[in-house]
């Protein structure tokens, strides 16, 4: 009830505030069509909202009647406007912080409009930085492998797993060329579970990157060259591999052709950031800035606090 009482007491205010203006001149009294307090709300105004809202008017009424309907809401929301500001809501920290922020982005907006050639990436500027940054486009080279784990862990039979790895490589050398895995044999030696049922390959492992296996078996699967080349018996701590090649890929470039857009891409996010300091710097000409740099360095920084968990205030 006290805000209703409140908006009705502004409102009352700005009908009082209006017959306290000075009278319209004759060419004000023609395109003024109403008063809310100060603000006036001319005939270009209303016409330019009717515009906007007339291809969603209704067929079921009068056009006199929306016509009047939308001057009734433009009045409504000049009064809310109006109370809005009578109440100090125009000062509110969150709102001033918003209306910034759109200002900023229309300047930013209009800043673009202004310099739209400098935005544009051409064919050869595309061209010469991949030239440039050709390194950062390299694909390392990657070996896919098929294994067969045969687990001798401290305390088990290690000769016995020994003998049933060499008799694993005995019948692998046996294996046709294709397909480049172990196929059944890693059914029935490999104890790897994750792919015994897939002729033991366990994937694409890439030249430099860290994976799960250990160390000796990584370069076992580097040093084969070609696909269904098998290595010697390796020997680790926990177990002992059998490693066979299924592809391998050297290292290459890939083609401008596939990154082009991208690097577009990239071209453009570098033009917006030059374009932004070159529109800094201009503002910074007509708006001199000052930081005192001793106060700075004392500040010290706010204690960064995690999110309350769900039930914590």
């Amino acid at each position: 009830m006290s805000v209703v009482l409140g908006l009705a007491v502004v409102c009352f205010l700005l009908v009082a505030d209006a017959s306290a203006l000075p009278p319209a001149t004759p060419d004000e009294a023609q395109s003024v069509l109403a008063r809310v307090g100060e603000v006036l709300l001319t005939v270009d105004d209303f016409e330019r909202e009717w515009t906007r809202v007339a291809r969603s008017a209704r067929a079921s009424a009068s056009v006199e009647h929306q016509r009047r309907q939308l001057l009734d809401e433009m009045i409504g929301f000049r009064l809310r406007v109006a109370a809005a500001r009578a109440a100090g809501l125009d000062r509110d920290p969150e709102l001033v912080a918003s209306f910034e922020k759109a200002l900023v982005r229309r300047l930013d907006e209009k800043w673009i409009e202004e310099h739209p050639a400098d935005l544009v990436v051409t064919d050869e500027e595309i061209a010469a930085a991949y030239a440039a940054r050709q390194e950062s486009y390299r694909l390392p080279a990657r070996s896919r492998a098929a294994l067969i784990s045969i687990a001798a862990a401290k305390g088990s039979d290690r000769k016995a797993a020994q003998r049933r790895a060499e008799k694993a490589l005995d019948e692998a050398r046996r294996l046709p060329p294709t397909p480049p895995d172990f196929g059944a044999l890693a059914v029935t030696y490999s104890e790897e579970r994750a792919s015994r049922y897939q002729g033991g390959d366990i994937g694409w492992l890439i030249a430099g990157e860290a994976n799960r296996w250990p160390p000796e078996v990584t370069a076992a699967i580097f040093a084969l060259e070609s696909p269904g080349a098998l290595s010697p018996l390796v020997e680790t701590t926990d177990a002992f591999y059998l490693v066979r090649l299924v592809a391998r890929e050297e290292s290459r470039l890939r083609p401008l052709a596939s990154v082009g857009e991208a690097l577009r891409g990239e071209l453009q996010r570098e033009k917006y950031q030059a374009l932004r300091a070159a529109q800094i710097a201009a503002l910074t000409a007509s708006f001199p800035v000052a930081v005192d740099e001793a106060l700075f360095e004392k500040l010290e920084p706010a204690a960064v606090r995690p999110p309350p968990l769900p039930g914590e205030r």
